[in-house]
């Protein structure tokens, strides 16, 4: 979406809210991008940031960011540090291989209040967190259809609802800011993304 001559794509003027609680109930079923393990019993703490990794070599961030997963990373724990906010990671489910130099970078901060949690429905971790930050996963659109506030350090497609922080200015008293907007954004997120009526159609049912 990054690339698209519409982006970004800004949230519609009216919404009957349709399509996002089509959307935000498939989530709220466990669904995902990727499989995902069963809805299971977690000892999470009572407040935490989430940070969903990437693939670092991904076009996604090759094509749409000028800062690398790992530094969001390090940038992610300097902010939970300074909030006093335990962080979660979540390793990427596809590529093992390309999430031990994020591993090691949690290791090393793991005094510091920051956990490595695998196997894992990202959809428990997204409706129990406080805010999700990430490059531009596909995770932050997720989030905003758990209402939670995302803060990015890439180009996203929800870039119109969610916290740019890629400059360094970091806003945690204006999280909620965007809430509101969200069942518009994933209004105009659809109808300028998708070509067919069956498509929209669908989602509504």
């Amino acid at each position: 979406c990054a690339d698209a001559s519409v982006w970004p794509i800004q949230p519609a003027e009216k919404t009957n809210g349709r399509i996002f609680d089509a959307l935000r109930k498939n989530a709220l079923s466990g669904k995902s991008k990727f499989d995902q393990p069963k809805i299971q019993k977690l000892n999470l703490p009572e407040k935490f940031l989430f940070f969903p990794c990437q693939i670092p070599h991904d076009q996604t961030i090759k094509l749409h960011s000028d800062i690398s997963v790992p530094e969001a990373l390090e940038r992610t724990i300097e902010i939970a540090t300074e909030l006093k906010i335990p962080l979660i990671v979540k390793p990427h489910p596809v590529n093992k291989v390309a999430m031990q130099p994020l591993l090691e970078i949690v290791k090393k901060h793991h005094e510091k209040g920051v956990y490595w949690l695998d196997g894992i429905n990202v959809h428990q971790l997204l409706s129990a967190c406080e805010a999700v930050f990430t490059v531009n996963s596909g995770v932050g659109m997720e989030a905003l259809l758990h209402r939670k506030p995302v803060y990015t350090f890439g180009r996203a497609d929800y870039a119109a609802v969610s916290h740019d922080i890629s400059k360094g200015f970091f806003d945690w008293e204006s999280r909620e800011k965007y809430i509101d907007k969200i069942p518009a954004f994933f209004d105009k997120y659809v109808s300028s993304m998708t070509v067919l009526d069956k498509i929209k159609n669908d989602l509504i049912r």
